[in-house]
């Protein structure tokens, strides 16, 4: 692919957004408003976060294919967010088939609605879920016409972006059409003792209730109603299958008529390989 950067040309007509939890102004290098057939290469913008500039790739569909959707992909904890490009068939197979596909760099977060004083401070730089709906989404709306309601949005992700897209098919279900989710985890307090979400709410001990409530797709189940397709290696050992398993019977047993669907590879692990394997499915 050919990445189009777009310099910052003019700073009075830089796309700006105040943040209601960091007030931090949101700044694209792009400025041209585009009709979405109109995204003839792949793109680059950069909006900031506290400071701190993170990059978000659009790659493009060929004239010749008639535009289907829009999919926005999701990243793993501080893995690359155009892994699932390079290490899956995900974009090409998309882009054949006329979904433009949205790629954002969300770094180290855990797409959290804020942070607290616990939260360790070299996490602390990254992106809230607050500023990926009130600033990402915002900008691709008004400047590419990208994420409409009345257009056809997906959401996936996988690992840690795997509980940010169910977090954020939960809170934004007229907004995307179905989600997929592969070898993501969905209630923090599984583990009380993991030390990985220690760094970001606190012991559990002291702070239950951000454990318990915020950020917890279990615990808003009731107002989960994206059809959602789940998948999950058995031999991970990263994420356990068993919040899946877990997630998936509580969704049926809140919502009977949901429409989900759960996969579990019998040999799968916590690699590339596994999600590469659940591209045609998702």
């Amino acid at each position: 692919f050919i990445i189009v950067f777009v310099v910052f040309l003019n700073a009075c007509n830089t796309a700006s957004k105040s943040s209601v939890e960091d007030e931090t102004l949101a700044k694209s290098f792009v400025t041209k408003s585009s009709d979405i057939n109109n995204i003839k290469n792949d793109t680059a913008i950069v909006l900031y976060y506290k400071g701190t500039p993170f990059e978000t790739l659009i790659k493009s569909i060929d004239d010749s294919v008639s535009y289907k959707g829009t999919i926005l992909a999701l990243h793993g904890w501080n893995l690359s967010y155009n892994d699932w490009c390079d290490s899956t068939s995900l974009c090409d197979k998309a882009k054949a088939m006329g979904y433009v596909v949205v790629l954002p760099n969300m770094g180290k977060s855990v797409y959290s609605s804020r942070y607290y004083p616990q939260t360790r401070k070299d996490w602390a730089i990254f992106p809230t879920r607050l500023w990926f709906q009130d600033t990402l989404i915002t900008h691709l709306q008004t400047q590419f016409n990208l994420f409409l309601a009345d257009n056809n949005n997906f959401i996936l992700g996988l690992s840690t972006g795997g509980k940010g897209a169910a977090l954020l098919a939960l809170e934004n279900s007229d907004l995307f059409n179905a989600a997929a989710v592969l070898s993501g985890d969905f209630d923090q307090t599984y583990d009380t003792t993991s030390s990985f979400y220690k760094g970001f709410y606190g012991a559990y001990s002291a702070h239950k209730e951000r454990w318990e409530e915020a950020d917890n797709v279990v615990y808003s189940i009731k107002d989960y109603v994206v059809p959602t397709y789940l998948g999950h290696g058995r031999d991970d050992n990263v994420a356990d299958v068993q919040e899946t398993q877990l997630f998936h019977e509580i969704l049926l047993s809140n919502h009977p008529n949901s429409s989900v669907k759960l996969h579990i590879d019998t040999t799968a692990k916590h690699n590339y390989k596994y999600w590469d394997s659940e591209v045609d499915a998702i």
